[in-house]
Parts: C-alpha cells; structure tokens; sequence
C-alpha cells in the first residue's frame, strides 16, 4: 500500500472514530453534510480521499481542527483499510463510555485495549 492510501486510509478512520464517538451513524452525519450515508462510508474507509475543502468543513462538523484527523499518522505503518459494514453499535457504545471516564481511566482503558489487541493478534 503507497504513503498516500496509507493516510487516507488513517484519515478516513480517524472521521469514523469522531463520528462514533459523537454518536452519529453514517446515516444522520450524511443528512448534516447533504451526502450520502455511502459517501461517508467512502471517506471511512479510504476509497474516496477527502480534499482539503472537505476535511475543513468536516472538521467544523465534528468540532475538531484539521490537524485531528492527521495526530498520531506514521504513513510508514501498516494501515488496514476499513471495509464496509454499516452501523457499528459496539464501536458507538465503546467511545461513549470512554468520553465518559476521567482522564486518567481513559488512559488505562486504552492501555487494556492496546494490551487485548497485540495479545489477540499474538494468538
């Protein structure tokens, strides 16, 4: 995968976390933008690239700066591709709970998660 589709694809993940977080599907974020729930899902998950104009105005949407969406970008990683898959309840439920905890049990509940997620793909 190029340097290129490797921060799409990051930047379309970072979109999809902002918008869970805040509790919106694909659906209601697209009826804010006056797109489509499938364009939204293109920009998730790196098939469409999002341009400058855009990630500015998404960026207004989600109240975040544009420099969110690229924090913690190493285009030399492996990025995998999001694939499509509607709602993600799970994903919804999981970043509510996290915005609901004080700093410092976020960060240990991120610790977990990294923790669970390298042992998983250990296993």
């Amino acid at each position: 995968m190029d340097t290129v589709r490797r921060i799409d694809c990051y930047v379309g993940a970072r979109l999809r976390e902002r918008r869970a977080t805040m509790g919106m599907t694909q659906k209601d974020f697209a009826e804010v933008l006056g797109l489509s729930y499938q364009q939204i899902q293109k920009y998730e998950t790196g098939h469409s690239r999002l341009s400058a104009g855009k990630l500015f105005v998404l960026s207004g949407k989600l109240g975040v700066d544009v420099a969110w969406f690229f924090a913690g970008c190493d285009p030399k990683s492996a990025i995998r591709p999001l694939h499509h898959g509607g709602a993600q309840r799970s994903l919804i439920t999981i970043s509510r709970c996290e915005q609901q905890m004080t700093p410092e049990r976020r960060n240990i509940f991120r610790e977990l998660a990294k923790d669970m997620a390298a042992k998983s793909a250990a296993a």
